[in-house]
């Protein structure tokens, strides 16, 4: 079994190329020396000299297939996951897309590693002919986690896996977050309870809840809604523990009232 190199590492090391020797930009090519490389060949040049494994067919089908996460750069953000060694792509929703790509997901025309450094983003260059770097307010547009890579160690804080469930989404998964809002009092507009389907009225029910709590409104459910949502249980079971051992306090005073009644 190929390991996969983590994050961190491949961060790193696209951060120690742009410092060494200079790379040239090479379309076809995804070399790490003298030989040059494009965009997407950085990405997986990068991957493979740290033992990894990956292959793909141009950053279109990398924006598509690679990834088991991709989200606007806003999204990402709100969701804890612009972190170093994810790649970011350039996406233009204008019809460009290549002729095997017309799925309405755009024309994934770039990519590059976000290092979190200070060059924040190291990309195989065509107009500046070389590996260079940019900010994210170069026209950046989308976030992707790569299958070949690791990301476990920059999980969000809570985080057990790094699933999200959002508008569209079905399955037993959904229907246990759909109960939780209703244990919490949240309308999940549904006729016949949690049906399992995460439609607009459990997005309602989640972005409400999101608000309630203080949390970024993103109508999806992630890490940062299921860990409020058990801190939240926890609290209301410690109330209802409270409540408890007051009422049963008020039930013995009763009773010693009343045998202090009959012994007067």
């Amino acid at each position: 079994m190929v390991k996969k190199p983590t994050a961190k590492a491949c961060a790193d090391l696209a951060m120690a190329e742009l410092e060494g020797d200079l790379i040239p930009y090479m379309l076809g090519k995804e070399s790490l020396d003298g030989r040059g490389t494009d965009c997407q060949g950085l990405v997986e040049a990068v991957v493979r000299a740290l033992g990894g494994t990956i292959s793909y067919r141009g950053s279109n089908d990398m924006f598509r297939n690679a990834c088991t996460y991709v989200a606007t750069l806003d999204q990402a953000r709100k969701e804890g996951r612009l972190v170093p060694g994810a790649v970011l792509f350039i996406v233009r929703l204008d019809g460009g897309e290549p002729l095997q790509y017309k799925d309405g997901k755009g024309n994934a025309s770039h990519v590059g590693w976000y290092t979190g450094g200070r060059y924040e983003v190291v990309h195989a260059s065509s107009s500046r002919g070389k590996v260079a770097a940019s900010t994210l307010k170069n026209a950046w547009t989308h976030v992707g986690w790569l299958k070949s890579v690791d990301y476990g160690y920059e999980q969000v804080e809570g985080a057990q896996d790094m699933e999200t469930i959002t508008l569209g989404s079905r399955g037993e998964r959904v229907r246990e977050i759909q109960l939780l809002l209703q244990g919490q009092g949240y309308d999940i507009g549904s006729r016949t309870g949690a049906d399992g389907i995460f439609g607009k009225a459990t997005q309602a029910a989640v972005e409400q809840y999101q608000r309630d709590r203080g949390l970024p409104v993103t109508g999806v459910w992630d890490e940062k809604a299921q860990a409020a949502v058990t801190d939240a249980t926890g609290e209301q079971a410690e109330e209802l523990t409270e409540s408890s051992v007051a009422q049963r306090l008020g039930e013995i005073a009763l009773e010693l009232a009343q045998i202090a009644s009959q012994l007067s």
